[in-house]
């Protein structure tokens, strides 16, 4: 346990308040970051085991967890950090020999439903597929943005391509794709599956992007609000999306 000599402070007090000030009052950031997180995390268990039955965890499980989702959370951040600038400005082609995934999400609650968006590119900024889809009875932030990267890569998982990056703008969907833990619960089976496209290719690497480098992935996941189903574009790219794309393009040669 990562209390060490500590883990006298978990008990003889009185409340949980109490606890967290004799922590606090350690001041060691480490020990309060993982006790705080490992609190939650049981809260959340908790939560989902009495009110849902849902969580097949056990406590054990919980705090493995936890401490997984702060060691990711502290990798990939300064990952992400180091990149923050360039990616939140634009969308950047991959290197040679790589593809780019976008994907994203987007809840239309009027109409009950949500939407996915996806769109591949080569390293020279060509569209190579790009996807609208609707789906039924999602209403997570989370969970669309799972699906989306799900939808994404089932379509791309049998183009042939060796190497592969992954990119979206939701910093805990991706987070919770490169950690080794289920971190969300809510879309665990989701992240499972995109997990196993992925360890399909060759080589791949799933990065976490601002808005402004993830709009061709937007524009497709607001459009399936006006589609019944799903519709794919292959090479060539619909009006609505062409725009965006040779922006996007331009870049590769500038």
């Amino acid at each position: 346990m990562f209390f060490g000599r500590n883990l006298s402070l978990l008990f003889g007090y009185p409340c949980f308040l109490s606890t967290i000030k004799a922590i606090i009052r350690l001041n060691d950031h480490f020990i309060l970051t993982r006790f705080l997180i490992i609190a939650w995390g049981v809260w959340k268990f908790r939560n989902l085991k009495f009110f849902q039955q849902t969580s097949t965890l056990d406590v054990c499980d919980v705090v493995r967890n936890c401490l997984d989702y702060v060691e990711n959370f502290q990798l990939l951040r300064k990952h992400v950090s180091v990149h923050h600038q360039s990616s939140t400005l634009c969308w950047l082609p991959p290197p040679c020999g790589f593809f780019k995934l976008n994907v994203d999400g987007a809840i239309f609650e009027a109409l009950n439903c949500s939407g996915v968006g996806a769109v591949l590119r080569d390293d020279k900024g060509c569209l190579v597929m790009a996807m609208s889809r609707r789906e039924l009875g999602i209403h997570e932030v989370e969970d669309i943005e799972a699906l989306a990267a799900l939808r994404g890569l089932q379509l791309t998982s049998h183009l042939g391509i060796s190497h592969l990056i992954l990119e979206g703008d939701s910093f805990a969907v991706m987070e919770a794709i490169c950690s080794r833990g289920e971190i969300l619960d809510r879309c665990s089976i989701l992240i499972h599956e995109v997990k196993k496209i992925l360890s399909t290719f060759e080589s791949f690497e799933v990065l976490h992007v601002g808005r402004h480098g993830n709009e061709a992935a937007h524009i497709l996941a607001r459009q399936a609000k006006f589609v019944d189903d799903t519709l794919q574009w292959w090479n060539d790219p619909p009006d609505f999306l062409r725009s965006r794309l040779e922006v996007d393009a331009g870049r590769v040669l500038s």
